[in-house]
């Protein structure tokens, strides 16, 4: 079985701690990309973790993923997961999911027209 290719935004300690422990070794799941505002932290982070692809922004890593783990700023879950779904990604969205209500449904109703997969721990 072909392994998921899940891009994560953000190169915080939660990031590390949390999601790629999690998925170094896990069966069907692998972190093949890595964005977050710091360039230099993330090819630290993508050295350290085997990860093969570092990007400038969540955009740019779209393309190569089939899944997207949002642990960036609270400020930009909503945005990143929104471009992420529109996409037909599924994601994994740290909360808050937005900044309001509203953002939250927008997520909601993303995910149900798109069909995506989506959580939030």
């Amino acid at each position: 079985m072909t392994a998921v290719r899940v891009g994560l935004v953000g190169t915080s300690w939660w990031a590390e701690a949390m999601y790629l422990p999690a998925l170094a070794s896990h069966p069907r799941g692998r972190i093949t990309a890595i964005c977050g505002r710091d360039g230099d932290k993330g090819r630290r982070v993508a050295s350290e973790w085997n990860i093969a692809q570092v990007h400038p922004d969540a955009e740019s890593m779209f393309p190569h993923v089939d899944a997207v783990i949002v642990a960036s700023s609270n400020a930009s879950h909503h945005a990143i997961a929104l471009a992420a779904l529109e996409r037909g990604l599924h994601v994994l969205c740290e909360k808050p999911l937005g900044l309001d209500g509203r953002q939250a449904d927008e997520l909601a109703a993303a995910a149900a027209r798109t069909g995506a997969i989506t959580l939030t721990p």
